[in-house]
């Protein structure tokens, strides 16, 4: 698999080691330059990720699976910039792309600088990685839709389907810390979920990642040769 990373290569030395342990996947490096495809949201200080723009950029479509690592703060709708902000996301057509700008400090909020200890920052990134791949290597039909949901405002974020077992690395989560109740929650099916943060997840988290069913349901196509 091509690993395509903005700068980061300790990030995507770790990100390799962690993908070939997990799933078996071999991955190629490069530094990339993806200015001009990231399309930049001023109003946010962020860009939102265009799959179309990157996947025509790195010339994907040809039975192909890429991983993408950025430190930009990315974006998934421009709306909200409270709630549209996502730790990453992957699309049907193989495009894998996990942001490190809300993985470096003690909460969610942007940033270039690390300020939590290597190994914390570490860890989010390979759950969001691992994750992400899941989301393209994992077939699990127990798979419920999921969104995000700001209770103030009323709005409502498409999240994808994931798993409902919390110690699952398919589980999803939607902030370092998970938000207080006043303030939303993930709907995970027909259910409200309080505890999806990142660091929570890490902790308590399967030693072998996967819960059985998504475990059993991996499969690893040609894509990631």
């Amino acid at each position: 698999m091509k690993l395509y990373h903005e700068d980061m290569p300790e990030e995507a030395e770790v990100a390799a080691a962690a993908l070939e342990e997990v799933y078996g996947i071999k991955s190629n490096l490069e530094k990339i330059e993806l200015d001009g495809v990231f399309t930049p949201l001023p109003e946010f200080d962020g860009f939102q990720s265009s799959s179309q723009q990157i996947s025509q950029h790195l010339d994907l479509g040809k039975g192909k699976s890429v991983l993408v690592l950025t430190p930009r703060d990315i974006y998934y709708n421009n709306k909200s910039k409270l709630d549209d902000w996502i730790f990453g996301y992957s699309n049907i057509f193989g495009l894998n792309v996990v942001s490190s700008a809300r993985m470096k400090g003690f909460d969610s909020s942007p940033s270039r600088e690390l300020v939590v200890p290597k190994n914390v920052f570490l860890g989010r990134l390979l759950q969001v990685v691992v994750h992400e791949i899941g989301h393209d290597v994992v077939h699990g039909k127990h798979f419920k839709k999921t969104y995000w949901v700001n209770t103030k405002k009323g709005y409502k974020l498409p999240l994808g389907s994931h798993c409902s077992d919390n110690r699952c690395v398919m589980y999803e989560v939607v902030d370092i810390n998970a938000p207080p109740r006043e303030e939303g929650h993930m709907k995970l099916g027909n259910e409200k979920k309080y505890d999806t943060g990142l660091d929570e997840t890490i902790k308590r988290r399967y030693p072998e990642w996967f819960c059985n069913d998504c475990r059993s349901s991996v499969r690893i196509t040609g894509s990631y040769s």
